[in-house]
């Protein structure tokens, strides 16, 4: 039923061409603490370092064969940090990709997607809507692990947002400063009543929000917002459905900067899919019943799990400088 979603969020993001001077390498996450650096990929070789778990590493290469150890089976890989240069079992290292435009870093879970593309675009005016957008820069992903998803429903979008007391270029220019002070008050207030509509979200739509659930705050070093299991569409139908959307709003720590993610995720089957088609007077009460089951179901068994794209909106660094 997802062929019935209706999503205009970036109808008019089409120009949009992908950027060459993005830069994508693999990277890891160590699982474990105290995993040990050797200078070849043999369980014999010389220990020259040890990691620790949520250490990151640039994955260079990896061994020719795997090697079982007790009851593990696994590749070697080749790693650098600033600290080390070589080799650690790969058992104990989560695969990730980290892509990398300008000043803004992001890694991704290497079965999430197969890339990240980046493109900018200057400041325009929506024709449909009448607002005026500032300049942006946006990260579409490429074999995103969902089939049958739009370039224009998988992409996160990040906004320059002008300085202070600098006058906007038309009244309907966005985001106000108290858009962007009210997203700050959600963020910093407990989640659990928001209801749909409470969030700011851009780019606008003319499209309703059907639900809102699951509401989360998601804060790093560098950027802090709310994610939420929400559904957009034009008109209200029956069945409900199996695919519905992630939605990120946040800002930038020092204010720069608003983030805005939009991912399809396929929910599992749950107790309200049984029920029969209700009346119209009813539709309203029974996705109230859905938005209650998503907040309880297990955020593993959606596809992807929530808690992969969670990491990816965590690792976003909006003031990334890239070392030589």
């Amino acid at each position: 039923m997802h062929s019935r979603i209706i999503i205009f969020f970036f109808i008019f993001l089409s120009a949009f061409s992908p950027l060459s001077a993005q830069i994508i390498r693999d990277i890891g996450r160590i699982n474990d603490n105290g995993l040990r650096v050797r200078s070849d990929w043999d369980l014999n070789a010389e220990i020259i370092g040890q990691l620790n778990e949520g250490d990151l590493v640039e994955i260079l290469e990896l061994s020719a064969d795997t090697e079982k150890i007790g009851s593990m089976n696994s590749r070697w890989y080749k790693i650098r940090t600033p600290e080390h240069l070589g080799w650690v079992y790969g058992y104990y290292v989560d695969l990730y990709k980290e892509a990398v435009f300008k000043n803004f870093r992001l890694c991704f879970d290497r079965k999430l997607m197969q890339s990240l593309e980046a493109a900018e675009r200057n400041t325009y005016q929506d024709p449909m809507m009448g607002i005026t957008y500032p300049e942006q820069t946006v990260f579409s992903a490429a074999g995103y692990i969902l089939p049958e998803t739009k370039e224009t429903e998988r992409r996160i979008i990040l906004y320059r947002i002008p300085e202070s007391g600098i006058t906007p270029i038309t009244q309907n220019s966005v985001p106000k400063a108290e858009t962007v002070n009210l997203l700050k008050q959600i963020i910093q207030t407990q989640p659990g009543n928001i209801r749909k509509n409470d969030i700011p979200v851009l780019p606008r739509t003319p499209a309703r929000q059907v639900f809102l659930s699951c509401p989360e705050i998601l804060e790093n070093e560098h950027t802090r917002g709310i994610r939420c299991l929400t559904y957009y569409s034009q008109s209200l139908f029956w069945p409900p459905p199996k695919r519905v959307l992630f939605l990120y709003q946040g800002l930038s720590r020092n204010d720069s900067c608003w983030i805005s993610a939009f991912f399809p995720v396929e929910r599992p089957d749950l107790p309200v899919d049984a029920l029969p088609k209700p009346a119209p007077d009813e539709v309203y009460s029974y996705f109230r019943t859905l938005e209650e089951e998503l907040e309880n179901a297990d955020p593993e068994k959606f596809l992807p799990p929530l808690s992969q794209l969670e990491k990816m909106m965590l690792s976003l660094d909006t003031q990334f400088v890239q070392k030589n």
